[in-house]
């Protein structure tokens, strides 16, 4: 499956996933637990260039969001773990990526 199409999958089942990515200058390879959150634009960048943002849960430097060029992703697997959005978020959200997460879509 396509990693666009495992992300979408998280996305639609709460699925924690595992990501493998490269760092922007591609010296090195990470892998991280993460929450899937969104892919498009992001407002933390002015480029406007389409982005996956993630919430990297296991992080040395703590947990944080995660964006990242969809060619330095090397590989998106799902896990069999599920998150709740409410843990994350105490209000709606305004998503480029559809989603059914209740009242936070």
């Amino acid at each position: 499956m396509e990693k666009y199409q495992v992300f979408l999958k998280a996305l639609k089942e709460k699925a924690v996933v595992k990501v493998v990515f490269e760092t922007e200058n591609k010296k090195q390879l990470i892998r991280r637990t993460c929450i899937p959150l969104d892919f498009g634009p992001s407002a933390e960048y002015s480029d406007r260039i389409e982005r996956y943002r993630f919430y990297d849960i296991d992080s040395p430097s703590g947990a944080h969001d995660l964006y990242l060029l969809p060619k330095q992703v090397i590989e998106i697997t799902l896990t069999d773990k599920i998150f709740n959005p409410g843990d994350y978020f105490d209000e709606k959200q305004k998503w480029y990526t559809k989603r059914d997460w209740g009242q936070y879509s």
